[in-house]
């Protein structure tokens, strides 16, 4: 008998290990496949619509939340994965809670091991996951692995140059200046956007913004036509605006050539810069003066005369009237009317209040106008099935507002025919259940959606966002303040 319960409890044992087994296999298999392979996850895609957002969806998790372990073996694949890792990274990332994700980059960076002198993108993914603001010691380990880049000109090294910028530091803008005097076109393409959006933020520290005004000095005495014709000047604009404005309206900047002018002038637009009067009503005399205009003399013109309202010369009413009789510079009058009421950059005011207060605690004119340039993007670029799968498509009620206060009428009642599609309930707010609701689609009701976005095209020329912009002044106004004259109407 001993010998048939030892046969019987050998093989209930038996039993017992297998299955252990089995689970332990299971087990492992699961905790791989939580951990996605980042360098797939960040290849570009390429197919269908449909087939693109299904990828995109498997690759975000379709919102589940990740554990602290499922995180930090995340970002330990970076080193490893190379650029498309660290794409994969961020996109994986991106939907996580942000203050944890800050954290674990954070001791990511900290416990980090030398990298190899190739490696461009394992920093620049840690430090956009940290985000603002970048401590001390690891804005010294940025400045430091691109230094060593950089000493032996080492290929793409200029794709850490975001990360410098993000940076903030005297070090990091030495470190840039460094590298440009090397080699001049490194700054090419790499820095204006993020600089512009770190000094918009005030991100930048005044000994970064000083380094880098007085380098451009020093080329503009140099050089005026190389930093011109380079547009490394738009960068000068960025850190130092009125500095850069006064030294870059003098006549040997004027000088050079139309076309070098034309960009001054745009530029000096596009950041708002306040140009001294005396020097704008000269080149416009100076302008007029050659001959029978053609487009580029009409439309420096316009920009002139649109600084001039920016600076608040009394000049600008006069001209703001003659330029408004002709269909060419028609909208150009009204935005420098908008600018005498001190709205210069509205997209700059709306992002960077929807930056540092979040979108929801905006006021009702700045998400209105936040959600209609937002819907109107999506659209034209993938209709209305990438703006409902992407997170614009979480602003659809602000968007449907802005429209019909702004008076786009058609284009409004075209998209209240795309969001009666959603039954028996509206687009959800939320990405993940908006997914599933456009899942739900028949073929027939996606190409339904997709004609409705072909109307809202259509209609968009019937309203505009600047009168409406116009009448909410006081959200759109330039944060920094300036010398408005409030006789200036509409």
């Amino acid at each position: 008998m001993k010998v048939i319960y030892l046969l019987i409890g050998g093989a209930i044992l038996f039993a017992l290990l297998v299955l252990m087994a089995g689970l332990s296999i299971h087990w492992i298999a699961a905790r791989r496949q939580k951990t996605p392979n980042l360098a797939e996850a960040g290849k570009l895609v390429i197919g269908t619509p449909a087939e693109i957002d299904d990828v995109i969806k498997q690759r975000s998790g379709n919102g589940k939340r990740l554990s602290v372990r499922e995180i930090d073996a995340i970002l330990g694949q970076i080193p490893s994965s190379g650029w498309n890792g660290a794409r994969g990274a961020d996109m994986v990332l991106s939907g996580q809670d942000s203050a944890l994700v800050r954290d674990r980059a954070l001791h990511a960076l900290r416990t980090l091991k030398p990298l190899p002198i190739s490696d461009y993108w394992t920093l620049p993914c840690l430090i956009e996951l940290v985000g603002h603001p970048i401590p001390e010691a690891e804005g010294k380990l940025v400045v430091t692995h691109f230094r060593r880049m950089d000493e032996v000109q080492q290929k793409d090294r200029e794709m850490m140059l975001e990360s410098l910028v993000r940076v903030g530091t005297e070090a990091a803008a030495q470190a840039i200046i460094e590298a440009a005097e090397r080699e001049a076109s490194i700054l090419k393409n790499r820095v204006e956007y993020p600089l512009e959006a770190a000094a918009d933020l005030n991100r930048l520290e005044p000994g970064f913004k000083k380094l880098l005004s007085e380098y451009f000095e020093r080329r503009v005495e140099l050089d005026p036509k190389g930093l011109i014709e380079s547009a490394d000047f738009k960068l000068w604009l960025i850190v130092d605006r009125d500095h850069a404005a006064e030294r870059l309206s003098r006549p040997k900047i004027w000088d050079i050539n139309r076309d070098s002018l034309r960009s001054v002038l745009t530029a000096f637009k596009a950041r708002s810069a306040i140009v001294p009067e005396q020097r704008l009503m000269s080149l416009d005399s100076t302008l007029l003066q050659q001959g029978t205009p053609d487009w580029q003399t009409t439309s420096m013109h316009g920009y002139i005369v649109w600084l001039l309202a920016r600076a608040g010369s009394t000049n600008a009413d006069r001209l703001i009237v003659e330029l408004a009789k002709e269909p060419a510079t028609a909208e150009l009058a009204y935005s420098a009317k908008a600018a005498l009421l001190g709205v210069v950059n509205p997209d700059r005011e709306a992002e960077t209040m929807a930056s540092l207060k979040g979108f929801a605690a905006c006021p009702p004119p700045v998400r209105h106008y936040l959600a209609v340039r937002e819907l109107g993007m999506e659209i034209s670029n993938g209709g209305m099935d990438q703006y409902f799968f992407n997170s614009s498509g979480d602003n659809w009620e602000d968007a449907l507002d802005g429209l019909e206060a702004m008076g786009f009428k058609k284009t409004a009642i075209a998209f209240k025919k795309a969001i009666g599609v959603f039954q028996p309930n509206p687009p959800s707010t939320n990405r993940t259940v908006r997914w599933k609701q456009l899942e739900a689609f028949t073929e027939k009701q996606k190409i339904y959606v997709e004609k409705c976005a072909d109307e809202m095209e259509q209609g968009y020329e019937e309203g505009a966002t600047l009168p409406y912009i116009m009448q909410h002044a006081e959200y759109f106004r330039e944060s920094a303040g300036h010398s408005v004259r409030k006789s200036a109407s509409p």
